[in-house]
């Protein structure tokens, strides 16, 4: 039995191979909302429009991929972390700055497009349920435990690959 467990530390363990000073670097420099992230994130916000417009969760799948949410989320995670009240700060204001900006993307999206009715997609966004909120800790928790040395294309791909 002491082996299992031995085994089962050794295979879990997380303290070999990572690079904890690139790792903090990388998510401080990418935790400001600024430049093609907006635009990602106003690009996001029109096709989540879309496809709630349209009952589609397959638009609405590929919205979630392209959204570029997840830098300041890990940037108020990691100033939590290491009590970094500068990268806090700039985290909070820049998640607050990604919370308006397609909220007003999308105000503007459904005062042009008239929509007539409630969708059934756009009906279920409007309470979530616990798997609902379960799927968004595991997705962040996934984002904190991968290794954040690789370029991003290797982990865009690898988003990618995995099943949905």
């Amino acid at each position: 039995m002491d082996r299992w467990i031995r085994f089962l530390r050794y295979v879990t363990s997380k303290r070999g191979g990572t690079d904890i000073d690139g790792t903090i670097a990388e998510i401080s420099n990418n935790a400001r909302f600024r430049g093609s992230n907006v635009w990602m994130l106003i690009c996001s916000a029109i096709l989540t429009s879309i496809g709630l417009d349209s009952n589609s969760s397959v638009v609405n799948i590929g919205a979630m991929l392209i959204s570029p949410l997840m830098s300041p989320i890990l940037g108020v995670g990691l100033g939590v972390a290491i009590f970094d009240r500068r990268l806090l700060r700039d985290s909070f204001s820049s998640l607050g700055i990604a919370t308006l900006i397609p909220i007003l993307t999308s105000a503007a999206y459904f005062r042009i497009s008239r929509v007539g009715e409630m969708t059934p997609e756009l009906a279920a966004r409007t309470t979530p349920t616990i798997p609902d909120v379960g799927g968004a800790f595991l997705v962040a928790w996934r984002a904190l435990l991968r290794d954040r040395a690789k370029p991003r294309r290797v982990q865009i791909r690898e988003w990618l690959s995995l099943p949905h």
